[in-house]
């Protein structure tokens, strides 16, 4: 038997589900050792500080055509990931992430598959969880959809055909990123800046301006 679970991101995101399943699966066995869920993220969103954001985000999604998904399934060994983050290594990012490598050569590959069609900037987005990195920082099983858009941008294939200049474009964005937040008089305000963010992230969709939408679950602990 399978169990599978759905919730709405507006008010969990991975980490959240991450804690429940945990949570959830640690009683099943009758365990008493589970981390215990901290609702006070989610009720900072729950009602959005701006009922506009809301009805803007529900207003701008895009409907795709289900018959254009495509589901492959591509697998980085240790040994090809330990290669990749060699070829990565540069000044600016001298220890590069398996994250990092693995999502630069992703990202090439969709520019080069787009290379024919008049090249723009490209655009690579990615969730970044920001308990952490909140000041003071939230509760790591925190409930509630505390996450932000790193942007890594980039001229098109010609101007960025290495993967080391991807991987620091990709770091780059993550660095640009953190101080939005960090440097925020108050945690609660820099919390509040997340829904505003996030609809800059939506008009770039509605306007196509972005080219690919990764996500890392690396370091999610579903199979402890």
């Amino acid at each position: 038997m399978a169990i599978s679970t759905r919730v709405s991101h507006k008010i969990v995101d991975r980490a959240s589900s991450c804690t429940l399943i945990d949570a959830w699966a640690v009683t099943t066995r009758g365990g008493t050792k589970f981390a215990v869920p901290e609702f006070v993220a989610a009720a900072k969103f729950l009602p959005p500080p701006n009922p506009q954001v809301s009805t803007l985000l529900e207003s701008q999604i895009i409907s795709c055509d289900n018959n254009q998904h495509i589901s492959k399934i591509f697998v980085f060994d240790a040994s090809t990931t330990a290669s990749l983050k060699a070829k990565a290594i540069s000044d600016v990012v001298p220890v590069p992430t398996r994250v990092e490598v693995v999502s630069a050569v992703i990202w090439k590959c969709a520019m080069a598959a787009t290379s024919g069609i008049g090249r723009r900037s490209s655009c690579l987005i990615q969730n970044v969880n920001m308990r952490k990195r909140f000041v003071p920082p939230m509760p790591k099983h925190c409930v509630g959809n505390v996450v932000a858009v790193s942007v890594a941008s980039c001229k098109g294939e010609n101007d960025c055909s290495d993967l080391p200049t991807l991987v620091s474009c990709i770091r780059k964005g993550l660095l640009e990123l953190i101080p939005k937040y960090k440097d925020k008089q108050e945690r609660d305000k820099a919390i509040f800046a997340i829904p505003y963010n996030s609809m800059e992230l939506t008009r770039a969709f509605r306007r196509r301006e972005v080219d690919i939408y990764l996500n890392s679950w690396c370091g999610y602990q579903f199979y402890d």
